[in-house]
C-alpha cells in the first residue's frame, strides 16, 4: 500500500484529490501545477468555469460572477461542472476538486460519486495559512479576483478538519498543511 502522494501518483490507479482550504490558500496555484506536470488529472471547478467565461466576456472574474449571480446561471455553472466531472469518471480520469470543499457535506457528494468506482480518495487540507496570512494573499491578488474578508472569515469558521474524519468520510489519505510548494516535488 503507497505511503505517499508520490508513491500514489506512481500508481496506475486513479485517484481524486478533494483539495480543501480557504480562498486564496493555495489550491488552485497547486492544481494548475499538477496539471502542467501530470496529463493524467483533470481539475473540476466552478471557477475554473467562470475564469473561461470573464476571458471570453473580457470581463474580470468578480466582474463576470456579479453577472452570474444577477442572472441566476450559478445552477448552470454547477451542471457544467458536474458535466466535466462525470465525463472525468467515465474516462477513468484522475481528479483534481478544485473547491473550497470546507465541511463535511461539501466533500460528501464527491466521495459518493468516486468510492465505488476504484479511485483513491485523498483530502488535501489547504489549512496552513493563519487568517492573517489568507488575507494577505488575498489582498495580493490581482484586480478582480479579491474575495471580501468577511467571506473568508466566515468560511474559515465553518472549516471541518478532514484529518479529523478520516475514516467516516472514507478517505485512503489526507494531507494536512498543505502548500503549493509541496506538489513541485511530485
Amino acid at each position: 500500500m503507497a505511503t505517499s502522494l508520490i508513491d500514489i501518483f506512481k500508481e496506475d490507479i486513479p485517484v481524486c484529490l478533494i483539495f480543501c482550504g480557504a480562498p486564496g490558500t493555495g489550491k488552485s496555484t497547486a492544481a494548475n501545477y499538477l496539471l502542467q506536470h501530470n496529463e493524467r488529472f483533470v481539475r473540476i471547478s466552478s471557477d475554473k468555469i467562470i475564469e473561461s467565461l470573464a476571458e471570453e466576456k473580457n470581463l474580470t472574474y468578480n466582474e463576470t460572477f456579479s453577472l452570474i449571480l444577477r442572472d441566476k446561471m450559478m445552477k448552470d455553472i454547477e451542471n457544467s461542472m458536474w458535466k466535466e466531472f462525470d465525463q472525468a469518471l467515465a474516462d477513468k480520469r484522475s481528479l483534481i476538486i478544485d473547491r473550497t470543499n470546507m465541511t463535511v457535506k461539501s466533500r460528501s457528494k464527491w466521495i459518493e460519486k468516486v468510492k465505488d468506482n476504484g479511485y483513491r480518495i485523498i483530502a488535501v487540507a489547504f489549512d496552513s495559512l493563519t487568517p492573517a496570512e489568507n488575507h494577505a494573499f488575498n489582498s495580493s491578488r490581482p484586480p478582480g479576483r479579491k474575495i471580501n474578508e468577511k467571506i473568508i472569515d466566515d468560511m474559515r469558521s465553518r472549516y471541518e478538519d478532514p484529518s479529523e474524519t478520516l475514516i467516516e468520510e472514507g478517505y485512503d489519505m489526507v494531507v494536512s498543511h498543505a502548500t503549493p510548494e509541496m506538489f513541485y516535488v511530485i
